[in-house]
């Protein structure tokens, strides 16, 4: 498809050439002129695009022609004039028509570049709309990385439409933008908040696994009479995550917070605070909006067996590798300026991607000191510090607001700690966020009902493999061939009485 457009642009750039150039002072010669830049931008012959840019700018000076000349600049490695011309396109803009083009191309630019002092003197249009929430993203991490943090004022005016390609990818940032706009502590908020999801991100992305380039078995330990709504054979079942309120371990979330104490803070989950009421004091508790569903690459072990797999009575559920995805687009990189006048529907980004699974790798915290990535556990201290002591400053439903979303970015790496007791357990996690769950309506006998969300792919298994103690393999195998959803059915041979 590449190669078909190249020839495409090969030959409207040979007609051109081969016509009869129009008079300098006509709308035919201008139009010439945009459309041999576009031949060359797109054959990446950047210098004989940039005489092009030039000529059309010394004729119409425009804030489209400034942003494309601007972009010519920096595709043919020269930085001396792209600043200025970013800001003159931009204040030269009307009021009411604002190009989220060429505001996203100065933002990346500063961020790139670090050009902090020039760029504070750009006079912006309030912006509806931005090309992409990544290129906010990157602005307010270089901002604060290099202590520019009064630069980030030129994002105070933004409020990004739904449009926005990756909406669905940085949802949280457009929440935190929606809800903070009235907040007279706009600028630090903004900024603090995406900075601590940007390291929160990066610890996510550096737990990632990939189970087929590591060759791993992932499995899921179970008891044997749920395999009737696990596996059915003429309908799609699927795997649920659950709420974080019932993970089995009493520690869970406590080791991130003693990991961070290690860094110069201790957080804990906002999902209890103390109330008081008719004169009687109590705890009110909230929830997390964070699901977690867990794996193991610890197949047929006899510690599992005992703990998660009904003392040896239950089943141990391996899936396809193809059942996981490897990756999950958290951060882009660093996106090429954009030219308003050349982008066309086949430009178009595509629709959003289907949901993903990834594995994450759970940490067994035995030594603080040795964690990979500690520079980015000690970034979120310090900003959890940081974002404390505004909210100190602020009004009390302001701030309820506000750690919301603290602990909604964190809770996306919270559970990737455990003590090193459960190292046995060579846990694998998929972790997702969601504010609209679904409900069980209390199916487990004597319980109240508990909320999940389902992995949208259906079930099916490489292998089951039946507990030490299952009495009467011979009675489950029928039902799992019926389903015709599982390749192998084996039976463990630990020795387990």
């Amino acid at each position: 498809m590449l190669e078909e457009k190249q020839i495409d642009y090969q030959q409207q750039l040979s007609a051109l050439l081969s016509a009869p150039v129009p008079p300098r002072d006509s709308l035919d010669y201008l139009s010439r002129l945009y459309s041999l830049a576009n031949c060359y931008y797109n054959l990446r012959r950047y210098a004989e695009e940039l005489t092009c840019r030039e000529e059309i700018l010394s004729i119409a000076k425009t804030p489209t022609n400034l942003n494309n000349l601007a972009v010519s600049y920096e595709n043919n490695g020269i930085r001396r004039n792209v600043l200025n011309l970013y800001k003159r396109a931009l204040e030269s803009e009307p009021f009411d028509a604002p190009s989220s083009v060429i505001y996203g191309n100065l933002l990346r630019y500063v961020a790139r570049y670090r050009v902090y002092e020039r760029a504070k003197t750009t006079r912006l249009h309030p912006r509806t709309y931005i090309n992409d929430i990544s290129t906010i993203l990157r602005f307010a991490v270089a901002c604060y990385e290099d202590y520019e943090w009064d630069t980030f004022s030129l994002a105070d005016s933004i409020t990004i439409s739904p449009d926005c390609p990756d909406i669905e990818k940085y949802s949280i940032i457009k929440t935190i933008f929606d809800s903070t706009k009235g907040l007279q502590e706009k600028t630090l908020l903004r900024l603090y908040l995406i900075s601590l999801y940007h390291n929160a991100t990066a610890i996510l992305d550096g737990h990632r696994t990939s189970i087929r380039d590591q060759k791993l078995e992932i499995a899921h330990y179970t008891r044997v009479e749920n395999l009737k709504s696990l596996l059915k054979a003429n309908a799609d079942t699927f795997q649920r995550l659950f709420n974080v309120a019932y993970m089995n371990d009493p520690s869970e979330g406590k080791t991130f917070d003693h990991l961070l104490k290690c860094y110069g803070t201790k957080l804990s989950q906002s999902t209890t605070s103390s109330c008081a009421h008719n004169g009687r004091n109590y705890q009110s508790y909230g929830y997390s909006n964070t699901y977690i569903g867990s794996f193991s690459s610890s197949i047929d072990s006899l510690p599992m067996w005992v703990q998660y797999g009904n003392g040896g009575k239950g089943c141990c559920l391996i899936f396809e590798n193809s059942f996981f995805d490897e990756e999950e687009p958290l951060l882009l990189h660093m996106s090429k300026p954009a030219a308003p006048s050349e982008l066309t529907s086949e430009d178009a980004l595509p629709s959003d991607p289907p949901e993903r699974y990834v594995l994450y790798k759970v940490y067994y915290l035995s030594e603080p000191s040795k964690y990979p990535y500690r520079t980015n556990l000690q970034m979120i201290a310090r900003l959890y510090n940081q974002l404390q002591e505004l909210l100190e400053k602020m009004d009390k439903t302001a701030v309820q607001q506000i750690t919301i979303y603290i602990d909604s970015i964190l809770d996306q790496i919270r559970f990737l700690f455990k003590e090193p007791d459960y190292a046995h357990e060579q846990e694998y996690r998929v972790i997702k966020w969601a504010d609209s769950p679904l409900c069980d309506e209390g199916n487990r006998s004597g319980e109240v009902p508990h909320l999940y969300i389902e992995m949208a792919r259906p079930l099916e298994y490489k292998e089951v493999i039946l507990g030490p103690k299952v009495e009467a393999p011979s009675a489950v195998a029928p039902y799992l061939h019926y389903t015709k959803k599982v390749k192998r059915i084996t039976k463990s041979n630990i020795q387990y009485q």
